[in-house]
Formats: structure tokens, sequence, C-alpha cells
């Protein structure tokens, strides 16, 4: 979805563009002090014409560092994936798990990701090959007490045909899968309501209850995570209602253009943790906010 930075992001996201124009010297001890890897990897040692093959690109992050997302919140710059075109070769753009959030100096909230990241993609092989060659290029900005913009080509020759095993990182990359908000789906042991009754005027504020529920007796559900994407000027409350839970958020519309019916302002993503028999479920779900009156359920209690 198309997004604008507000100000105040453009503002402190200007720390990296100010890392990149410190001396030199202190630019160089700056970057000493970051390490950002990264390494393409596969869930499977050979690829097979045709099928789909999930890759993804392995990202390794300092102690104390942190990337962004996808939609960084108040400040910061997205991290950014590129490919090289090949022939025979179509590969997917990547994915983003859910992230979490950060607190930055002047009071901002930051969103991304620290320690090890997997971005989970797919490539289908789509000529016959002895072997394919991917290739692409990732770069981010990294931040601590300062921030330091990196970027890293990646790479990875696979064999076409033959006996495909599971790799090492395939476990990684299904653990990344999981981890990515999806819409919600009927089947899920949970309902979700979202109910709003906001403004149609642009800027004004607009306020939302998304709340969760189990379907059935014996299961618990918590809220665990909540974010807004692009990011909106949002305050988050949360209250108990018997078994369910529930989310207040505040929203505001954006202040340029005019909200009309059908069309969204912003998506959530929303953590929903249950517990049943002993066992744990966590299922990121990705909700779209309407920007006109709305109460929408999926699911039902049974």
């Amino acid at each position: 979805m198309p997004f604008t930075w507000p100000i105040r992001r453009c503002l402190a996201a200007c720390a990296g563009f100010l890392c990149l124009t410190m001396p030199s010297g202190a630019r160089a001890a700056a970057a000493e002090r970051v390490q950002v890897s990264a390494r393409l990897v596969a869930a499977k040692t050979a690829a097979t014409v045709g099928e789909p093959l999930s890759i993804g690109i392995a990202l390794s992050i300092d102690p104390g560092w942190h990337i962004y997302w996808l939609h960084p919140g108040d400040a910061g710059i997205p991290t950014q994936v590129t490919w090289t075109a090949a022939s025979g070769v179509r590969i997917d753009p990547v994915q983003w798990p859910a992230p979490r959030r950060f607190s930055e100096l002047g009071g901002y909230e930051a969103i991304g990701y620290d320690g090890a990241l997997l971005l989970p993609a797919s490539v289908v092989v789509t000529a016959s090959a002895s072997k394919v060659t991917l290739e692409g290029q990732v770069s981010w900005l990294a931040c601590k007490d300062d921030c330091v913009r990196g970027s890293a080509p990646v790479k990875l020759t696979l064999a076409v045909g033959g006996k495909a095993e599971e790799t090492p990182d395939a476990a990684r990359i299904a653990l990344a899968l999981s981890r990515v908000p999806r819409p919600l789906e009927a089947s899920e042991p949970f309902y979700l309501k979202l109910e709003s009754r906001p403004s149609a005027k642009p800027g004004e504020t607009v306020p939302f209850t998304v709340t969760v529920g189990p379907k059935d007796v014996g299961t618990e559900v918590r809220l665990e995570a909540f974010f807004l994407q692009p990011p909106v000027s949002a305050t988050v409350g949360r209250e108990q209602r018997l078994s369910e839970q529930a989310l207040r958020i505040d929203a505001s519309l954006p202040a340029e253009g005019a909200p009309s019916a059908g069309t969204r302002f912003a998506d959530g993503v929303l953590q929903v943790q249950l517990q049943h028999g002993g066992q744990t479920l966590s299922r990121f779900v990705l909700l779209s906010f309407p920007t006109v009156s709305a109460a929408i359920e999926t699911g039902s209690p049974r």
C-alpha cells in the first residue's frame, strides 16, 4: 500500500542521512559498531522445474541494534530487497514476518527487527537447466545510539533436478512463514469482530474496537501485539470482556484526500495467542481498517 511519511518520521530518518554526511573517520567508527550480515538460503538442496521452492534472506543483526519493517513506524527507513532478473527463473517478492516495537530517542516508536531475521520468498525454475543462480540486494538502516545505512549482495546457486533434500534452513523458513500476517480464515479456533463509528472527515479521530474470543469453551485467548501499517497516529487501549479481549484503537484519518465507502486507510496486524489443553497457538492476523462506519465479524462463537 502506498504511504507518505509524516514530517516527524522524515526528521527522525535524518539520523541515517547524518551518518552518511558525518566525517569519514566518525562514519567508519560507527560502521564498525554494527554488523548486519545477509545470506540467501533455501529449504531444499535442489530445485525442480515448475515447482515452487521456499527460499529466504537470513539477516543477523548485532545485539542492541535493530533494522526496520516494511512500514517502520514513527522513524526509520524500510528494509528493502531487490532481485536480479535471471532467465528461466521467477522469484516472488519477500514476505514480512510480524515485527516488534522499539522506543527511540525523542519519544519515537519504531517497528522492526533485531537479532536474527529471515525474510521468506518463493522461487520457481521455469526452464530446464543443470543449475540456477539466484541473486539479489538487501539494504537497511540499522540503529542503536546512532544509525548506519548498509547493504549487501546475496547469491545462491542451486542444482536443478535430482534428489532434493531439506537443508538446515528449512525449519527457519517455515517458522518465518508462520509469522507472516494473513487474513483471518473461517477455520480458525477464534472469532474476530471489528467495529467502528468513524467520522468521514479527513484528519479526524476514528474510534475502532477489535474484539477477539475463542469459539470453544476451555480455550483462553490473549492479544499480544498490534501494529498499524502504514503508520497512523493511534492510541491503543485494552479491556477484558469475560472470555473475550478487546482493543480500543483511536486512529486518525489521513489529512489528505476524501475518504469514501469501500476504501481503507490502514492495515493492522494483530497477534492472537490461544491456550487450550496445554498447547499454545500464536496467529498473526492482517486486518483492513475502513474509512467509513463498519461492523465486520469473521467467524462466530459456537
